[in-house]
């Protein structure tokens, strides 16, 4: 065989072996991409020198680690928080018919602005550490508020404990929602 045949054929194996390699890359980063982990923003890494912790769904899993994005709490656009303004005085007003009602809407509405502002709302309990820092107040207060929201279909709260939980709301609507302490001081 000359050496010019032989030069051809090398060629094109490192060329099939190019595009075999790039096509399996692609293709990792394709299932990547498509897997419901990675688009809540976890996906599964293997352990680097025990620098990483494994959380949530495969802490039991030996040698694998959850690596998630980092929080970002954004600003609610003007139209949303507008929307959100319109709807929570009829929420508190609401509270003498139907006080477990009015909770139950008020830990719905909090969670929507929680979750349109980037709060990981889902996953809290697990990501309240880095969110103390900057957030801790609203963390605790979502938390207290939404006990009170759970207990409300597990047992029977008392009128006074959703008395606190629609406080804790207000605050955290006051806090989360732009402009809503001076919407609230004047219509009250």
């Amino acid at each position: 065989m000359p050496v010019w045949e032989i030069g051809v054929v090398a060629g094109l194996v490192v060329i099939v072996l190019v595009i075999a390699a790039w096509r399996a890359s692609l293709a990792a980063r394709t299932r990547i991409w498509l897997d419901p982990q990675y688009r809540e923003g976890k996906h599964v890494a293997r352990r680097s020198a025990g620098r990483h912790a494994a959380e949530g769904p495969t802490a039991d899993v030996p040698g694998l680690a959850v690596h998630r994005r980092a929080v970002h709490i954004r600003r609610l656009g003007a139209s949303t928080a507008r929307r959100y303004q319109e709807e929570w005085p009829g929420l508190e007003a609401r509270f003498d018919r139907d006080p477990e009602g009015a909770v139950l809407d008020a830990d719905r509405l909090i969670t929507m602005v929680m979750l349109d502002r980037g709060f990981p709302v889902d996953d809290l309990e697990q990501r309240a550490p880095e969110l103390h820092a900057r957030h801790g107040r609203t963390v605790d207060t979502y938390r207290e508020a939404h006990a009170v929201a759970l207990a409300v279909e597990t047992a029977a709260p008392t009128r006074e404990q959703l008395q606190k939980a629609l406080a804790r709301y207000a605050d955290l609507f006051g806090a989360l929602v732009p402009g809503a302490v001076a919407e609230r001081r004047r219509a009250g």
